[in-house]
């Protein structure tokens, strides 16, 4: 039996078009699991969560506010005492707030024609150090799909 963070989790993921079976491998369950609890509704689990008692207050805000970002809620119920973290706060204003009903056009271009790119610069730990990282991405305007390619960056010498 999963627990309340995952049945969630596997909910979100769908939301986000993955299959089962990339569902299942992202959770390290099985494809049946899967499609068992996107089916049916969730059974509460014993107990009482952190963040119970500081439901309320986050149904009331996001009545009042409906874009208010999960962080904003997190840091209000913090100061009011909650000593849980911020990924269940995430995940229950997510499973609660209204969808957005914006229709998204796809937009295709022939080969060749059209390309959308930029460059970031992210951290991550290699051997134990951190490091900066430069990337480049494009998103050809007919295939949809990121390319993502890591450049060396050098240093010019100064004079």
């Amino acid at each position: 039996m999963l627990r309340e963070k995952q049945v969630i989790e596997i909910r979100i993921l769908s939301k986000k078009g993955l299959t089962n079976r990339e569902i299942a491998r992202e959770m390290v369950c099985h494809e049946n699991t899967v499609s068992k609890y996107l089916k049916e509704d969730w059974k509460e689990m014993k107990g009482i969560s952190k963040l119970d008692p500081y439901k309320e207050h986050i149904n009331k805000r996001l009545e009042e506010y409906p874009s208010v970002k999960a962080t904003v809620l997190f840091k209000e119920i913090k100061a009011q005492g909650y000593t849980g973290g911020i990924t269940i706060v995430r995940m229950y204003v997510h499973s609660i707030r209204p969808e957005d009903e914006i229709e998204s056009i796809r937009f295709e271009t022939a080969p060749g024609k059209q390309f959308q790119a930029d460059w970031g610069e992210g951290e991550t730990r290699i051997g134990g150090k951190s490091v900066v990282i430069k990337f480049f991405t494009m998103v050809l305007g007919y295939l949809t799909l990121p390319q993502v390619n890591r450049k060396e960056m050098k240093r010019r010498k100064r004079d």
